[in-house]
């Protein structure tokens, strides 16, 4: 999205970096990448830590509150180290910009929400756009307040700053003027915009979009055929029933097994008539945790084998190697399925939905209500109810059962909105709320 935006519009880029790296001449789409090193291992490993356990954590509800989060000395410290990485973003936004009227500053995602802030502050008084996009969910106030007060208060204090705050889903940016009216005295919220101290910050719902034409040549191309049909073989005869997903916490694939095991109890010749392929990549942030949970997700899928896989295996967990072109896999099993889970227990926005529609749009897609994607897709999508494994057995089922239905006026139009969005759009939409 990022990078299709930088080769529409040009600009420059500033990304973390280590070691004595110099500013790129500008390319030919007038485009200059800017690295910020950041000072110390140390500091970008606390730095990370405090960005995955604070807030990643926090806004998709991971932690088990009966022992965390504990803001205690060691996190005070990753706390500071992002502080610190955070200053040096915005130090060097504010070295690198213009702040001309018609310069956009756009900062992106949760590892840098202090940001906005810092670079303000630099400046003084501040002529450009000043715009935050906040890629994952943003969670209720209730669950918001696990945070210490210095740190909600510095969080919600800098994205304030903005011009605007973007979010993928309608129900994150609600979450989001909810905490500042909850955390911070003297905010007022008018519609989506909120007045704080001297700024006025629009808040905006922009789905993130994907690129229709790329995805397309993609899914057309060789080497997505030939993983349909080594696919396709894996399956014998059976047909496919498909889920896409890095092993992320959030991505809720034990569930998803467990409501196909119910499935299978229920009408166990439904082996014998799908195979569930779970094409699955590591996590973009692992931890300890992942490998507890990814051992789950193998458990899950060799208790069901060891059940109902007297054709071959029920359930498949399919991994990516090096060698291996992971997203032409994805691609080649959301175009071969008869029906596609997505259900996570939140997500930012969920790529996987968007990219099924738009290859197989009459596999029935059983998507997550928290997933941001769903105030976009829920037109064409079935809603899913992401922690009920029972509806989600009944749903799974009923699409295994049911012949695919014709697509009404709202679903077309939703799959034409869909096959229509570009980078540019979406950056318009961030601007002109």
């Amino acid at each position: 999205m990022l990078s299709a935006l930088l080769d529409d519009l040009g600009g420059a880029w500033f990304f973390s970096a280590t070691g004595d790296q110099r500013p790129s001449q500008p390319t030919r789409n007038d485009v200059t990448w800017f690295p910020v090193t950041v000072s110390g291992q140390e500091t970008s490993m606390r730095s990370r830590a405090a960005a995955i356990k604070l807030f990643l954590w926090t806004f998709h509800y991971l932690h088990d509150t009966s022992v965390e989060p504990a803001f205690d000395a060691r996190m005070l410290a990753d706390w500071r180290a992002y502080q610190e990485v955070n200053a040096q973003f915005g130090d060097a936004l504010a070295r690198g910009g213009d702040d001309s009227a018609d310069e956009v500053v756009l900062v992106h995602d949760f590892h840098l929400m202090l940001v906005p802030g810092l670079f303000r502050s630099r400046l003084g008084r501040r002529n450009s756009t000043l715009v935050y996009f906040h890629h994952v969910p943003w969670c209720d106030p209730g669950y918001f307040g696990l945070l210490p007060d210095e740190v909600r208060g510095a969080v919600l204090r800098s994205l304030l700053s903005c011009d605007v705050v973007g979010f993928h889903s309608s129900l994150w940016a609600q979450n989001f003027m909810r905490c500042c009216e909850r955390y911070l005295p003297g905010v007022q919220v008018d519609g989506h915009v909120v007045a704080y101290r001297d700024n006025a910050t629009k808040v905006v719902a922009a789905p993130g979009p994907i690129d229709v034409d790329s995805v397309r040549s993609l899914a057309d191309g060789a080497l997505v055929q030939q993983w349909r049909e080594t696919l396709t073989a894996q399956a014998g005869n059976r047909r496919i029933v498909a889920r896409v997903d890095r092993v992320d916490l959030w991505k809720n694939i034990v569930r998803g097994f467990d409501a196909y095991e119910l499935v299978l109890d229920r009408t166990p010749s439904i082996a014998d008539e799908h195979w569930f392929c779970a094409i699955v990549s590591p996590p973009r942030f692992p931890n300890a945790r992942h490998a507890e949970y990814e051992a789950r997700c193998r458990a899950a899928e060799s208790r069901i084998n060891a059940r109902f896989g007297s054709a071959g295996d029920a359930v498949t967990m399919v991994y990516p190697t090096g060698s291996e072109n992971h997203r032409a896999r994805a691609i080649a099993a959301l175009s071969l399925a008869d029906a596609v889970l997505v259900n996570p227990t939140f997500d930012g926005l969920n790529m996987v939905a968007k990219e099924s529609l738009v290859v197989n749009p009459q596999a029935p897609l059983l998507l997550s209500r928290n997933a941001g994607a769903f105030d976009q897709l829920a037109p064409a999508a079935i809603a899913v109810d992401p922690f009920d494994v029972l509806s989600t057995a009944d749903l799974v089922e009923t699409a295994l059962r049911t012949p695919p239905r014709p697509r009404d006026a709202t679903h077309r139009a939703c799959l034409d909105d869909l096959a229509a969005e570009t980078a540019r759009a979406w950056f318009d939409r961030l601007l002109s709320g």
